[in-house]
């Protein structure tokens, strides 16, 4: 289902979080912020995200 709901949006990237549960701002929390950085990196380039439709595990 998250597959399906991830078609929503044209900008897309799911990342699965190894080792975490659904607190992943406790648990990876480096994860996190990496990936917000790199958001709002792309949103301010006016580019798309590195991967962009992709689904990776880390």
């Amino acid at each position: 289902m998250q597959e399906d709901i991830k078609q929503l949006s044209t900008h897309n990237r799911r990342i699965i979080a190894k080792g975490s549960g659904h607190y992943i701002h406790f648990e990876r929390p480096e994860l996190l912020v990496r990936e917000v950085a790199t958001f709002i990196q792309a949103i301010r380039a006016g580019g798309t995200l590195p991967g962009e439709g992709t689904t990776v595990t880390e």
